[in-house]
């Protein structure tokens, strides 16, 4: 059955070859992929190993009309280029990702990895299939399902964010076409004076040694930025003045939810737009109608009588440090790499503390963590009237933003809040160890336990990198954070191996594939 299995597979990428070399036409031609969303089936390797996703929906490949490619990998995004310049032939370029460490069991790196070896696609029965070299993989597709319309144009995707994206910007861009809403060219030159300004009141002058195709470059990224928020500001303020309602605070300007809310429902009573999936649909209105996960400013108050009273463009550095809202202002505490804790603890709440994309009150909520959740550190800032902390849960998971002030330096197992960046594992690749000594291993399934050597450098608190020498000479290095054994330098040439490990007393079992390990938990601590 192997070997069918295998042969099937290696006539499959003949095919797909051959075709992209001949120009047969077996398979779409490469239009057919400009605009399409796709969502993974599962990932087939010649040595007949195949992976399966535990939930499609986060395994997102979509293909722009304009070269432009989106991935989604589980808890990470990635964007790049596609290139078909002949039929059935693909490659992807400039494939970069965000690198959150998803949860055990991901197919994050195995997914990711594929692209840069894809050279050849073929469409058959409704499916898309993407062939590799080198490693000889077939990544196999299916359309993402078709969730909504917009003026009768389809919206594929299995994302609810994606999904909600979409539909607003179509209906929106239609709302501002018709009142001719956009951004002149005199608003956007002041909003950009104003920025300048700005930054040359708060000391940031790095601009001033760019050399003319820097500046020239610069300058077109701020006019975008000008351009976005500008129209946005204007199309705001329209909903507005049509709908009335309460405001939000947010980061790039006011936003008038109930306005909002009021002009989707009778966009959707018109029959614009229909949300075709009952779960997405509850995900795309929750934003508009849970009140409870947004902070309005009070009504009738001076504040939210004057967001619409000033433009952007207009505001002038003094305007924006009167803001009432500046006083009393807590401090944004520093990321690790700058002396902050390395770990926070979620304290002081009580229905949980929501992990949104955005440092914003509306922003998507990503996840909601009860107090005692352990959380990364990556650094916190303060926008207008809060501290934002970039965080990410301690052993993986979506990375987002969460209220500050709910959280506390973790307290490691000697009693202390540990601060500053872990180097342990920069120490343990440069040899710098704290200890060495021997520890049992076993690299063979059913072999015997023997005794491998082993160095630790230790950052204190029960953060620490172990290294250690195979009888091969292979290294292997495991990673300890807050006394918990975390993972292992796994790559692919070894096949991802699964990372296992539980304590028993005051020893540590770690298990990788074959691989075993007993390391003392005084190795980790000291003493």
């Amino acid at each position: 059955m192997k070997s069918v299995k295998k042969i099937t597979v290696l006539l499959f990428m003949l095919v797909v070859f051959v075709q992209a070399n001949t120009g047969q036409a077996a398979a779409d031609p490469a239009e057919s992929l400009a605009g399409t969303s796709w969502r993974l089936v599962r990932i087939m390797s010649m040595d007949d190993t195949t992976y399966t996703p535990d939930d499609p929906s986060r395994y997102i490949l979509v293909f722009s009309t304009d070269g432009k490619v989106q991935i989604r990998a589980d808890c990470n995004r990635g964007t790049g280029e596609w290139v078909s310049p002949e039929p059935n032939s693909l490659t992807f370029r400039q494939i970069a990702s965000t690198k959150a460490l998803c949860p055990p069991g991901s197919l994050h790196d195995r997914f990711m990895d594929q692209f840069v070896w894809v050279r050849s696609y073929v469409i058959r029965d409704g499916n898309l299939f993407l062939a590799t070299m080198a490693d000889g993989s077939i990544i196999e597709f299916e359309p993402a399902p078709l969730v909504a319309t917009v003026y009768g144009t389809e919206i594929r995707t299995a994302d609810p964010e994606e999904m909600q994206t979409k539909v607003l910007n179509l209906l929106l861009n239609e709302y501002a076409r018709q009142r001719g809403i956009e951004a002149t060219d005199a608003e956007i030159d002041a909003f950009v004076k104003n920025m300048r300004q700005g930054k040359r009141a708060a000391g940031l002058t790095a601009e001033d040694n760019l050399t003319p195709e820097e500046a020239a470059q610069a300058e077109k990224m701020e006019r975008a930025m000008g351009r976005s928020i500008i129209r946005e500001w204007k199309l705001n303020k329209a909903l507005y003045d049509q709908y009335g309602g309460r405001i939000m605070f947010q980061q790039l300007g006011p936003e008038p939810l109930d306005a909002y809310r009021h002009f989707l429902e009778a966009a959707q009573a018109a029959g614009d737009f229909t949300i075709y999936d009952t779960t997405m649909a509850e995900k795309f209105w929750c934003y508009f109608t849970d009140d409870s996960i947004h902070s309005f400013y009070p009504r009738g108050s001076e504040e939210e009588q004057q967001v619409f009273v000033k433009p952007p463009w207009e505001l002038s550095p003094a305007d924006r440090e009167s803001n009432p809202q500046r006083a009393g202002e807590e401090e944004a505490p520093a990321s690790a790499e700058n002396g902050g804790p390395i770990n926070w603890q979620v304290s002081e709440v009580t229905g949980g503390l929501n992990l949104r994309a955005a440092p914003s009150t509306s922003a998507k909520i990503l996840a909601n963590y009860p107090a005692g959740t352990l959380l990364d550190n990556f650094g916190c800032q303060r926008i207008e009237d809060r501290v934002w902390c970039n965080v990410q849960q301690f052993g993986g998971g979506e990375v987002g933003y969460v209220a500050g002030k709910y959280l506390t330096g973790a307290v490691s197992p000697n009693g202390s809040v540990i601060q500053g960046p872990d180097d342990s594992a920069l120490r343990a690749g440069q040899g710098d160890f704290d200890a060495t000594g021997q520890i049992p291993c076993s690299l063979l399934k059913g072999q015997p336990m023997t005794k491998c050597e082993f160095g630790v450098a230790r950052k204190g608190g029960g953060y620490a990198t172990v290294v250690i020498t195979k009888p091969d000479g292979i290294k292997r290095a495991v990673f300890f954070r807050l006394g918990r054994a975390v993972g292992a330098d796994t790559s692919q040439a070894d096949g991802y191996p699964e990372f296992e490990t539980i304590k028993q007393q005051d020893r540590f079992l770690i298990k990788l594939g074959n691989e075993r390990y007993e390391i003392p938990e005084a190795v980790i601590l000291g003493g």
